[in-house]
C-alpha cells in the first residue's frame, strides 16, 4: 500500500507541474474514464448526496465527531469531482452549501472562519462542507466543522 501511495504522490506531483491546460486535459481525461465506468464526477453527484443536503439546524446539532466522519466520507465519495473544482478554480479550498460551491480562493490565508461558515450555512439553509486542496485525511484536522 505505501508503495501505492507513493506512486500515486508521484503522479500528483507531475500533474500539479503542469500548466492549467494541461491539468484540463487530465481532468477532462478522467472524467471520461469514469463516465465509461459509470461513475459521474458532474455537479449532479453532489445534490444526490443527503450529507450535502444536511440542513443547517441539523448540522448545528451534530457532534464533532459525526461531522469529522460525514466530511471526510463526502470527501471520500466525491474527491474525483471534488479535486477537478479545485483545479477549475486554481482554488486551494472550496466551500459547498446544498451539493453547490458557494465560494473558493486560490489561497489558504483566507480559509473561511468558524463564523464564516456559519453565516454561509445558515444563509443557504444547509450544512456548510469546507474541501481543502491535498488533504491529508488520515493525518490532518481539516475536516472539523464546528
Amino acid at each position: 500500500m505505501a508503495v501505492i501511495t507513493a506512486d500515486v504522490e508521484q503522479i500528483w506531483q507531475a500533474i500539479e507541474a503542469l500548466p492549467p491546460e494541461g491539468r484540463e486535459v487530465i481532468w477532462a481525461r478522467l472524467a471520461n474514464a469514469e463516465a465509461k465506468n459509470g461513475d459521474s464526477t458532474s455537479p449532479k453527484t453532489l445534490l444526490k448526496d443527503e450529507r450535502f443536503l444536511i440542513s443547517f439546524e441539523d448540522y448545528l446539532a451534530l457532534s464533532d465527531d459525526e461531522l469529522d466522519e460525514i466530511q471526510i466520507a463526502a470527501y471520500k465519495d466525491h474527491h474525483a469531482w471534488i479535486d477537478h473544482a479545485l483545479v477549475q478554480r486554481q482554488a486551494k479550498w472550496i466551500l459547498v452549501c446544498g451539493g453547490k460551491i458557494v465560494e473558493w480562493s486560490p489561497t489558504l490565508n483566507d480559509h473561511p472562519s468558524d463564523e464564516k461558515m456559519e453565516m454561509t450555512g445558515m444563509q443557504s439553509g444547509y450544512a456548510p462542507f469546507i474541501f481543502v486542496a491535498n488533504p491529508l485525511i488520515e493525518e490532518s484536522a481539516w475536516a472539523a466543522l464546528a
